[in-house]
């Protein structure tokens, strides 16, 4: 499923940067769910509006087999739009309600983001290596990259490999 979305969402734009895919337990939801497997892919894409990217990605999920059933439950894909550059955005998504735990709001960046070490360590991977091409992505409202919102989750200033582990995400030997 990750392959198929990539290879869709490749088709709005440039894949500029890929994560490695990880495995991380479920965050909420109902008990007993599989471990998920997470990924961030940062995507080039000049003139972008934020509420017809959400519209794509809700459209890629559906061609793939998305159903929503329930808020947090298992799902065979989901494709968050975590941030658009340097884009602030909160506001209606125009018409992407489409299941239970489903507003018509969106917001950028993401507004959880800074809480979720499975979206903080594939980004801050990223973010490495967007800074080693050009410049990594830096939160536009607190201004803090996301390798220092990972290290700001961790106990006593781990760096990212180690926050990575202590909050639960491990990296798999899948490949893209």
């Amino acid at each position: 499923m990750l392959r198929a979305a990539a290879a869709r969402l490749a088709a709005l734009g440039e894949v500029a940067a890929r994560s490695s895919i990880n495995a991380t337990a479920p965050v909420g939801g109902p008990a007993g769910q599989a471990d998920y497997l997470n990924a961030v892919l940062a995507l080039d894409l000049p003139g972008a509006e934020a509420p017809s990217l959400m519209r794509s990605l809700l459209a890629i999920e559906s061609v793939l087999g998305r159903v929503r059933r329930e808020r947090w439950g298992p799902r065979l894909i989901d494709l968050d739009l975590l941030a658009l550059g340097a884009v602030v955005f909160d506001g209606p998504a125009s018409a992407t309600a489409d299941g239970p735990g489903r507003d018509d709001t969106l917001v950028l960046p993401h507004p959880r983001l800074a809480e979720r070490a499975f979206v903080l360590v594939p980004l801050c991977e990223i973010g490495r290596t967007r800074n080693e091409k050009g410049s990594a992505w830096v939160h536009p409202v607190t201004g803090h990259g996301a390798c220092a919102m990972l290290a700001a989750l961790a106990t006593g200033g781990a760096g990212a490999r180690q926050a990575a582990h202590d909050l639960g995400v491990h990296r798999t030997d899948l490949r893209w």
